[in-house]
């Protein structure tokens, strides 16, 4: 009976030192402030965009946009390019305009952040919680680059991530969204 009452207090213990992602706010490239609070109910795909213009990085942004369209009614996409992944501020308009021709208006785009532990305390704080298991509960992890996925579910938990290698496509997708 002791050792049941022990897991119960540790598993409060975590719940409550976890923070709640819904509480996070980041402003899109179109300058408008979004709550997490505001994707709360569906599943949350949160990828790393690339910010150069090759035929790579069309593919994969055509990859996200198919992504989102096939799995609209259970998760909500968002992107966002990285400072630390060479996101470069002067280029800001060239990006965004690349983002809009290439995507159109199918997934939330953030504006660019620090997306790494080692960017010297400018971490934004969404990328906080995805990679300290003491914010998100799970996960202890740096943001690997372009093309990382990580997937938060209805109730604002981190229960995935995916790779910047790991290619995005049905077989994931279905894994991830209906588990």
């Amino acid at each position: 009976m002791r050792t049941v009452g022990l897991f119960i207090l540790l598993g409060f213990a975590s719940a409550i030192s976890n923070k709640d992602v819904y509480k996070i706010h980041f402003i899109t490239i179109d300058g408008e402030d979004k709550a997490l609070k505001e994707f709360s109910g569906k599943k949350i795909m949160i990828v790393i965009l690339p910010t150069t213009q090759t035929a790579d990085d069309s593919a994969f942004l055509r990859s996200v946009v198919k992504a989102s369209e096939n799995y609209s009614n259970k998760i909500s996409v968002i992107g966002m390019p990285s400072f630390d992944d060479g996101y470069n501020e002067a280029d800001s308009n060239k990006v965004a305009y690349f983002y809009r021709m290439s995507m159109g208006r199918t997934i939330t785009i953030s504006k660019a952040m620090y997306t790494r532990k080692t960017s010297h305390g400018k971490q934004h704080s969404l990328f906080s919680w995805l990679t300290h298991a003491d914010q998100n509960g799970h996960f202890d992890t740096d943001a690997t680059g372009v093309g990382e996925k990580f997937f938060i579910n209805e109730n604002g938990e981190l229960y995935g991530i995916i790779s910047a290698k790991g290619q995005l496509n049905n077989q994931l997708m279905d894994q991830m969204v209906n588990n």
